[in-house]
């Protein structure tokens, strides 16, 4: 995602399904200390407004994210907190940066890991991020309702070759 401005723009739906699982999880999020990532932070503003305050103080957080101008947005935004940083990170990538394996007491990713083409990488990633005993929670989307309007305007023959990803191809592999 590489359209900053359209995003913040057009997240409310994840905005308000990351809060719904904040709030959800308010007292595991309050115990959590140390250093905490946010995979897929995008612009970084539910990593600052929704899960920093939620987090003990003496958390850290950092937030993560594959695209560079979300993190250099999140950089620029957020400069001024202590307490919250992030860096430009591929959770698929099959060579995650050495000085990163191991940091992390806690991950947290929303609205982020259903995009991942290899999510056996991505959860593995997870995996070597955290520390022994480190937790992770992540919102990972199985369904919403707007596959149905997809397939939908999928079948109506004037959008067809506008519709030409095949989802149920690309979520069997």
């Amino acid at each position: 995602m590489y359209m900053v401005k359209e995003y913040v723009n057009a997240s409310k739906i994840q905005y308000r399904d990351a809060l719904d699982v904040i709030e959800e999880f308010e007292k595991e999020l309050s115990e959590m200390e140390g250093k905490c990532m946010d995979i897929g932070c995008g612009p970084g503003d539910v990593t600052k407004r929704l899960i920093l305050p939620k987090l003990s103080p003496e958390a850290e957080l950092v937030g993560t994210d594959i695209s560079k101008p979300m993190i250099d947005h999140a950089k620029q935004k957020y400069v001024d907190e202590k307490r919250l940083s992030f860096f430009e990170l591929d959770i698929e990538t099959a060579a995650l940066p050495n000085e990163q394996i191991g940091q992390y007491s806690n991950a947290l990713s929303f609205y982020c890991l259903h995009w991942c083409q290899n999510t056996w990488q991505a959860f593995e990633n997870i995996y070597k991020l955290l520390r022994p005993g480190g937790k992770a929670l992540v919102m990972f989307l199985a369904w919403n309702d707007g596959f149905d309007a997809y397939m939908k305007i999928h079948e109506n023959p004037q959008y067809k070759p506008y519709m030409e990803v095949d989802v149920y191809d690309t979520y069997a592999s």
